[in-house]
């Protein structure tokens, strides 16, 4: 009977979500490039094939406060603005598209020099398992600055077929990194004892005008051929937008092992485009490559 009973109250579900949805806004704005966006509409799939592009809207670039500048369409959903974009410059993209809708995002580029200087401990050119790297920044007090680092590790497998990955986890012991996604190791990894998930990030909210050294560990194994660790300076919306997407994926006990799923941590995407989805950020970045014998 009770099985009987619980089998009466299933109700098939099947919302029927338009599929022409909110319009999606992305861009990525770098000091000395040329300024693209890509636009579309959201959707249910998670192939980027059957996303629906936006063709033909108006979209224009305000520079500051006083210069526009029209975005071409070339195809495919992307546009591009006759501009080079400069540091430390406000840009604002506004859309309207054919349906007549008004969406817009803006961001503020980080600084081009952020003082980042990249050093090795170990000075001879082999490989060391036990390779510690140093990161100085000379911060600029007049800037709001949001730093990321990141490893791309060259390798070559049993094969000697050379790949190249993002390192799956970097260490450090310092009190500036951001702890949204840390673990923490009390037996140690050489010696540190703080674990971070393949990005270290730290704003400079404490540290403010002041030169700091950050001294880090990426994960090694007997592989390794180089190490290209990469210093980003993003603005606030993308460094925001990276952390929630971050925590959105690495989650964390979201299923009861006894009991039906729970999300026990509420998922949420950061995004600055109004009446919109997507970010529109901007960034500036060092890279430094460590090669070994």
């Amino acid at each position: 009977m009770v099985i009987l009973f619980f089998h009466a109250c299933i109700v098939d579900v099947n919302p029927k979500l338009p599929r022409n949805n909110s319009v999606v806004l992305n861009g990525l704005i770098v000091p000395g490039d040329s300024i693209t966006v890509s636009l579309f509409r959201s959707a249910t799939g998670t192939d980027t094939s059957e996303f629906e592009i936006v063709e033909n809207a108006e979209v224009t670039l305000l520079v500051g406060s006083e210069k526009t500048v029209p975005f071409s369409y070339l195809g495919n959903g992307v546009y591009r603005a006759d501009e080079v974009a400069s540091e430390l410059t406000r840009y604002k993209v506004i859309i309207i598209t054919l349906e007549d809708e008004e969406i817009w995002a803006e961001t503020i580029t980080p600084e081009i020099t952020f003082g980042a200087v990249l050093t090795s401990e170990n000075t001879t050119g082999s490989f060391d398992n036990t390779q510690n790297f140093l990161l100085t920044i000379a911060d600029n007090p007049s800037a709001r600055n949001y730093y990321w680092i990141a490893d791309l590790q060259h390798y070559l497998t049993p094969d000697s077929v050379s790949s190249r990955n993002l390192c799956y986890a970097l260490y450090t012991n310092s009190e500036y990194v951001d702890m949204f996604n840390e673990t923490y190791d009390p037996a140690g990894y050489g010696k540190y004892f703080f674990e971070y998930n393949s990005f270290m990030h730290f704003p400079d909210y404490s540290f403010s005008g002041e030169t700091i050294t950050v001294e880090f560990k990426p994960a090694h194994n007997g592989s390794i051929k180089q190490d290209s660790i990469i210093v980003f300076n993003f603005d606030e919306h993308y460094s925001n937008y990276l952390k929630s997407k971050l925590i959105y994926e690495q989650g964390g006990e979201r299923i009861s092992s006894n009991a039906p799923p729970i999300n026990y941590i509420p998922s949420f995407i950061y995004s600055n485009v109004h009446n919109g989805l997507g970010i529109l950020g901007s960034y500036t970045a060092v890279s430094k490559c460590f090669r070994y014998e």
